[in-house]
This record gives C-alpha cells, structure tokens and sequence, in this order.
C-alpha cells in the first residue's frame, strides 16, 4: 500500500518511536509524541520537505515554533506508522468446539 491510498480518518500504528534530539526540545514544549505500539487516527496527511507527514487527532499537540519549521502542531513521518489491519470476525472455530464431537480419537 502507498501513502496515496492513505486517508484522513484511517487507522495506523507506530511502528518506529526513535526519535532524533529535535524530538526532545518538542516534547519540553508540552507536545506528545506518538509510542511504538499505539494505534492513532490520521488528522492530516501532505507532504512536507520530500517527505509525507502526517497529524495525528490523538495527540491534540499545541501550536509550537521549531527553529527552521512554521508555528504549529508537531507532524510525523509517515513512515513511522503502518495501517492497521483489519480482519472480520469469524467465531466458526468457536463454534465448532462448542458443539464438538461424538467421535473419540483411536488410540
């Protein structure tokens, strides 16, 4: 799947939480950054500096003035996430062992 197929409102897990020492001076401006393992919602998605980035709506960050960067809520690299996937339930094996068998095994 290519970022072109991703969409505000999707669901994405962070995959990569190493960030560089920019990070650090971010977070002691009072914004959160995304954890390894937590799934979040995709508020904004563009492109910025080559590269997508993405605004997460779990992480209602303040407007923040980074050296070199416009005042506003922290963005992270897209590549840092994966969609989430989703799978249909199914309890058929559930079921099944709900029901079992007569049949006793051979021995």
């Amino acid at each position: 799947m290519s970022y072109r197929d991703w969409y505000v409102g999707m669901k994405v897990v962070c995959v990569d939480d190493e960030y560089s020492p920019l990070a650090e001076t971010v977070r002691k401006m009072g914004c959160r950054l995304p954890e390894r393992g937590r799934v979040y919602t995709i508020d904004q998605i563009g492109p910025r500096d080559g590269r997508i980035v993405i605004r997460l709506v779990e992480l209602d960050n303040p407007r923040v003035k980074v050296p070199g960067y416009k005042k506003g809520p922290p963005v992270f690299a897209a590549r840092r996430f994966r969609p989430v996937q989703t799978r249909k339930t199914d309890i058929s094996i559930f079921t099944a062992m709900l029901h079992g068998t007569d049949q006793k095994a051979d021995a």
